[in-house]
Order: structure tokens, then C-alpha cells, then sequence
């Protein structure tokens, strides 16, 4: 199983890089995500450089088998977020 890097492993690294106290980084990084989250549910796209591009997009309605009981249901129409990963970090990987 491979090690997870959570957000409290990035704010520290933020605090650590910027010579900033734990809880500053905390802040920052908490203020980061809080406002991709927010363009993002205003519908609008977000490209980070080198990193790849988020957007919310709407999900059509379908249908669905259960393969144990193979009943059909309803998948109901949603939205779902997508990220399209940069050509560098594909690189990298």
C-alpha cells in the first residue's frame, strides 16, 4: 500500500517552505482549496500550471446493473469533477 501525503502533510511543507508557522500554513493551504472549491461550483475551469486542469461537468442520467442481484436501476443524473493531468506530470509518472 502506498504512503498517502494528506493536507496536513501540505500544510506543513507550506509552513516549512515559507518559513511560516504551522498554522499559517494551515490557513493558507485551507484558503487555497476553499477558493478552487468555490470557482469550481460557480462553474468555471481551473488550470494549474504544470499540474492539470479541474472542472465540474454534468454527468447524464443512465442506467446501471447490480451484478449480483443483475436488477437494473436508475443512475440518476449528476455532477462529477474531472481533472485533466498536464503533459509534465504525465511525464512523470
Amino acid at each position: 500500500m502506498a504512503d498517502t501525503f494528506n493536507m496536513k502533510d501540505l500544510s506543513n511543507a507550506v509552513a516549512a517552505e515559507f518559513g511560516l508557522t504551522r498554522q499559517d500554513g494551515a490557513n493558507l493551504t485551507r484558503f487555497i482549496f476553499d477558493k478552487v472549491t468555490a470557482e469550481l461550483a460557480q462553474g468555471k475551469q481551473v488550470r494549474l500550471h504544470k499540474f492539470g486542469t479541474l472542472e465540474a461537468r454534468n454527468r447524464a442520467a443512465g442506467v446501471a446493473r447490480n451484478p449480483i442481484t443483475n436488477e437494473r436501476i436508475v443512475v440518476p443524473a449528476r455532477r462529477v469533477l474531472k481533472l485533466t493531468v498536464s503533459p509534465a506530470v504525465k511525464a512523470m509518472l
